[in-house]
């Protein structure tokens, strides 16, 4: 009896140990992967992201936050935040720290839980350099690509565009403040398109070099994405339309130096998980960029 009791411990003895040589090699190969990096590619459409602050303190850089993919529940440690040095491509890991976000959760409320979006990245001020330039990157634990979000750290602080790619040629006094005040949303100079948000207004501006004509080439289409497809216009829930959908012209009267401009008013009757604005002609885009506002959720 007591050979057997011994064997049974001895058998139980070696499971356990097995399992702990399984799990920590699976948690082992997690981190690895994590800290794979094929490409730096676009965003899939899938992500939201937002970086909201940038502080420093005598040790610490440190980034605040959320992110989530809107077809699944957001969930502790299945992402991370990843810095890329625009200069020499090195890319940086912080230190991951993972929080509730219920202002997240009830904007976007919806299918999907979205609590546990936030998040605050840290690393020793001594890792970044403090002139240098970084885009900051989002990338899923399994995935080798890490997804752009339109979002860089300049000088250790926020920038919502390349540094680069910050100045808009012959612009008007009158397009100034919204460019000085407003966040950049859109940045297309191969076809003379920039959009900066300011408030829950859209500011779209156009090169007067895109010439306008009577063929819808000076039509901008808007489509809008939304985590809460049930709160879409009537007539597109009837239809079972997943976006909501605008038309935006442009014309003479709307000129202002060397951009005709427009605004777009942002619907708040749901949430707005992505926008994708360009110039669509009768079934392909022309040209077309997709990006996310800034979400102000006090």
């Amino acid at each position: 009896m007591k050979k057997n009791e011994k064997s049974f411990w001895a058998q139980l003895a070696i499971c356990v140990g097995l399992m702990i040589i399984i799990w920590g090699g699976y948690l082992l190969a997690s981190k690895k992967i994590a800290l794979i990096i094929d490409a730096a590619v676009e965003d899939d459409y899938l992500w939201v992201a937002q970086i909201e602050e940038a502080d420093i303190d005598e040790n610490e850089f440190i980034i605040t936050g959320f992110a989530f993919e809107v077809n699944q529940n957001a969930e502790k440690g299945t992402y991370r935040v990843i810095l890329r040095n625009l200069d020499t491509g090195e890319y940086l890991f912080p230190k991951m720290k993972y929080t509730e976000r219920k202002d997240v959760n009830c904007y976007f409320q919806g299918e999907y839980d979205y609590l546990m979006s936030g998040f605050e990245a840290s690393m020793k001020n001594n890792k970044l350099d403090p002139k240098g330039n970084y885009e900051i990157l989002i990338k899923a634990l399994n995935d080798e690509n890490a997804y752009r979000i339109d979002t860089y750290i300049v000088e250790k602080k926020i920038a919502y565009v390349g540094p680069s790619e910050c100045v808009i040629p012959g612009v008007a006094d009158e397009l100034q403040y919204v460019i000085n005040q407003g966040k950049v949303r859109s940045w297309c100079p191969e076809v003379g398109f920039y959009a900066y948000q300011y408030g829950d207004e859209l500011i779209c501006m156009m090169s007067e070099d895109y010439k306008l004509q009577a063929d819808y080439s000076n039509r901008l289409v808007v489509c809008i994405g939304t985590t809460q497809k049930a709160k879409l216009p009537a007539h597109k829930v009837d239809m079972g339309a997943s976006i909501d959908d605008l038309e935006v012209y442009f014309d003479d009267t709307h000129l202002y130096g060397n951009y005709y401009v427009q605004k777009i008013k942002l619907p708040n009757e749901y949430a707005i998980s992505e926008i994708e604005i360009g110039n669509y002609m009768t079934d392909h885009w022309v040209w077309h960029d997709c990006f996310k506002p800034f979400y102000d959720f006090e």
